[in-house]
Formats: C-alpha cells, sequence, structure tokens
C-alpha cells in the first residue's frame, strides 16, 4: 500500500524535463534523438506517468540513469512558512493588516526564521556527478572529433596544392 501511495507522487514528466533541462537541451533536440515530434516531448513532460518504453529512450539519449526518470520525487517542503524578520509567510491561518504585517491566527504558534528544506540533495549530488562526468565524455569525444576533421582538411589541402 506505501508503494502505490509513493508511487502517485512520482511525477515522471516533471523528472523527465529535469533531465534535460539539467542536460542543457531543447525539447527539440531530445525529440529528434528519440525520433518524434517536439510536441510529443511536450506532452511527456505533462505527464505524471510515462511509459517505460518512452522512458528508456528518454533516459538513454539524456545518458541518466532509467530509475531517475521513473522514481525520482521531490519531497514537498511543510506547508508553513513564517519569517518574521522579513514577513514572509505561506501559513494558510496567517492575515495581514491594512499595512501588510503578517498576523497570526490564534492556534499557531508564533515562528521566527523557519527555514523548512527536505529536497532529497544526495539525490541531486549523484545525479549532477553523472551529468558532469557525461559532459566531459562528451567534450573528450568532440576534441578528438575536431582534431580528426583538422587532420582531414590538412589531408585535402595537401592533395590540393
Amino acid at each position: 500500500m506505501e508503494v502505490t501511495a509513493n508511487k502517485d507522487k512520482v511525477n515522471q514528466g516533471r523528472n523527465i524535463r529535469l533531465a534535460r533541462t539539467w542536460r542543457g537541451v531543447t525539447q527539440e533536440w531530445l525529440a529528434d534523438e528519440i525520433r518524434v515530434g517536439q510536441k510529443q516531448i511536450s506532452a511527456f513532460e505533462g505527464q505524471q506517468t510515462v511509459e517505460d518504453v518512452w522512458l528508456d529512450k528518454i533516459a538513454e539519449s539524456l545518458n541518466v540513469p532509467v530509475d531517475f526518470l521513473k522514481t525520482f520525487q521531490i519531497e514537498e517542503p511543510s506547508k508553513s512558512f513564517v519569517n518574521s524578520n522579513n514577513d514572509i509567510t505561506n501559513d494558510a491561518n496567517s492575515e495581514q493588516d491594512s499595512k501588510g504585517t503578517i498576523l497570526q491566527s490564534q492556534g499557531v504558534a508564533e515562528q521566527e526564521n523557519v527555514i523548512n528544506n527536505n529536497y532529497p540533495i544526495s539525490e541531486i549530488k549523484d545525479l549532477y556527478g553523472q551529468i558532469m562526468a557525461e559532459k566531459d565524455k562528451q567534450i573528450a569525444r568532440f576534441e578528438k572529433e575536431v582534431d580528426e576533421l583538422k587532420k582531414q582538411i590538412q589531408e585535402l589541402m595537401n592533395k590540393i596544392g
């Protein structure tokens, strides 16, 4: 039962968008890679769940673990944010007076400087490390391709003149 509830919180479309933007690629690029239209990528990114066959293709194209696309979920932060120094709140039980000063309703404990960061930083760090390693591999591959192209140009120049 808990697995089902947990799975409902996973937004695979959002995960596709996260991985794509972390990779620094456009929807058009990804669409070309998996041979669909850009509108299909946009549709995938708007879906809660995406078919495994598409997740596999997208993960391969973006060089990210398919498990990231399938299971990564950002934990929701607490709904109550109060910072009395800056008058910032997102508490449903607080109100503002005519001057914009935050007034706490009865029954809500006064809180100062409460910051709730419930994001899985270790998972983000791991993904970032994988992305950076892949970037380094691609740079090395591109440098090698540039060197090969330079050699081909030089050979053509030698043949011409």
